[in-house]
């Protein structure tokens, strides 16, 4: 049971995920509260901002508070709650290191629901409450603590019709299935949103292939994909991709919507139709919702540099309340004027202030213990 403090937080919180639109102003208040309540209780976090001589007594600006590596949800005691009174975890994926995976505790589901509700209303179904949903992945039935299966398992539940479904099944993805669903919506007439990581569909066009086979989807239908185009088995570029996607499915760019999310954060960014670059060798340039800000920072000084200049992303999200506000990632990306693009993951010599960061916050633990 979370106490009242935690409470009034969640209720703050959720006001804010309600809004169109929030102000510096408004961002930089809610920022300063919920780094207050975090410095608080999550010891780790308080021993790594102390490091770095950043407290809320010397802090004026949500861009002051220290991000925090995301390394961090590897080790234990990253949590304002602890595990006992946490409804679930969501855990990394351990792809830098198999061994060892972070986790993402949340109290309830209340406040990173309402952050992906709110934002895929907007982004991905703004003209229709509900229509045929086609899950390419797993969901929490299968995958009871990644946070992609939840996001699947939310859309489903909470926009999906009553024939939609995943077609995931008992470990893989079930393809009769998929196809069966695929003709019949064509066939009826009825819009589809396909859901999926963009390697189970690039699995889907190498099935297809020998055959071409091809299967036009009914106006109104939507892609959705998330995860990126490097995969274990081979790499693809995104203008591939999307050529398949237009072959195989018949769909124009205007209804390619790409999702990026990570486990370390309570929010989605969306790559819609509206901001798509023209030219299909650009990046996709990704928005954030109205409560999160991202940085593009220097990699050695961690000082945030102009639009238009390469650094590392550092993303603060107001719904990640259980962890830190502001997590810094391992991703390598370019600030834009309505968001940022994504180039991939850095590690290595080029990344000394990330290093540095994380070198600060196991000394911040090894104090503590």
């Amino acid at each position: 049971m979370i106490d009242d403090e935690s409470r009034e937080i969640e209720s703050v919180l959720l006001d804010a995920l309600d809004q169109e639109s929030l102000d510096d102003d408004a961002f930089n208040r809610l920022a300063l509260m919920i780094f207050s309540y975090q410095f608080s209780r999550n010891a780790p976090f308080q021993a790594f901002c102390r490091r770095r001589h950043r407290t809320p007594a010397t802090v004026r600006a949500w861009h002051e508070i220290p991000p925090v590596p995301v390394q961090a949800f590897k080790h234990p005691g990253f949590w304002c709650e602890p595990p006992e009174v946490c409804e679930t975890y969501f855990q990394t994926s351990g792809t830098t290191e198999p061994t060892r995976h972070g986790r993402h505790y949340h109290p309830n589901l209340v406040v990173w629901e309402r952050s992906m509700t709110t934002q895929f209303r907007r982004w991905v179904l703004p003209e229709r409450d509900r229509m045929r949903v086609l899950v390419l992945n797993p969901t929490d039935a299968a995958l009871s603590h990644s946070s992609l299966a939840h996001y699947m398992t939310v859309a489903l539940e909470q926009f999906g019709d009553d024939q939609s479904e995943s077609v995931w099944h008992q470990g893989t993805l079930a393809w009769e299935s998929l196809e069966s669903h695929l003709v019949r919506t064509l066939k009826e007439g009825v819009p589809v949103l396909l859901m999926g990581t963009t390697f189970a569909y690039v699995h889907a066009f190498d099935r297809w292939a020998d055959h071409r086979q091809r299967f036009p989807l009914a106006p109104g239908s939507v892609i959705l994909d998330t995860g990126g185009t490097k995969g274990q088995s081979r790499d693809i570029s995104r203008q591939e991709f999307e050529t398949a996607i237009e072959d195989r499915f018949g769909l124009t760019p205007a209804y390619w919507i790409n999702m990026f999310g990570m486990t370390e954060l309570s929010s989605q960014f969306y790559s819609v139709p509206a901001i798509r670059p023209a030219d299909p060798e650009t990046l996709l340039n990704y928005v954030s919702p109205p409560w999160v800000r991202t940085l593009v920072l220097d990699p050695v000084s961690l000082t945030p540099v102009p639009v238009g200049q390469e650094g590392v992303l550092a993303h603060y999200d107001l719904a990640n309340r259980n962890a830190a506000v502001g997590i810094l990632t391992e991703d390598w990306g370019v600030k834009t004027e309505s968001g940022f693009q994504f180039l991939g993951r850095r590690r290595g010599a080029e990344m000394r202030g990330c290093s540095l960061a994380i070198d600060e916050y196991l000394q911040g633990v090894s104090t503590r213990g």
